[in-house]
């Protein structure tokens, strides 16, 4: 959690902000460093209920940033810290980092575009809720969603939980160094 607030810092007044380079530079150094935060990036896992137990449990909310974009923030934030960018936006992010042994270029696009799907359905209940005099969540209830946002929805955890699960299996078996490497051809 605090390296994000560092990683993630933006100066609000005046010139310059921390010396980014040099602090990533430095957590580079430490292989251990680097494979922790990646356990951090992947301890919120993406998730979506399933059908079985919407009708098991009845009317259920679903928290869209916590369980779907909060995931890919925390991959992009990570990703990026491992290639060494110092880009700030989720999508520059995945973008500084695609094609590393960590993210294949195809993977990092496919996180992309995810992520823009999941705003968009985020900003567009949002836009519901206000209109019908609630106030703007990132909680929507299923009902309330169409059976095609649903649908998106799921399939776009499931390729966040790929990205999760991969990135696991590569930590695993791959030397911390390699990481940010080109990916193999």
């Amino acid at each position: 959690m605090m390296i994000s607030l560092l990683l993630d810092g933006r100066p609000v007044h005046g010139a310059g902000g921390l010396p980014a380079p040099t602090v990533l530079a430095d957590l580079r150094r430490h292989p251990e460093t680097i494979r922790v935060l990646l356990e951090a990036a992947l301890a919120p896992r993406a998730r979506f209920r399933s059908v079985r137990e919407l009708v098991a449990r009845g009317p259920t909310r679903f928290d869209i940033k916590r369980h779907a974009i909060l995931p890919v923030v925390n991959l992009a934030r990570w990703a990026a810290l491992d290639v060494g960018s110092t880009a700030l936006g989720t999508v520059d992010r995945l973008h500084a980092a695609a094609g590393s042994a960590m993210l294949p270029e195809s993977r990092a696009g496919t996180l992309i575009e995810a992520f823009s799907v999941l705003q968009r359905l985020r900003l567009r209940y949002q836009l519901m809720q206000h209109a019908d005099g609630q106030r703007p969540s990132d909680e929507v209830t299923m009902e309330q969603m169409s059976a095609i946002d649903r649908s998106v929805i799921a399939q776009a955890v499931r390729e966040i939980t790929a990205a999760q699960r991969r990135m696991a299996n590569v930590s695993a078996y791959v030397a911390t160094e390699e990481w940010a490497l080109p990916e193999p051809t």
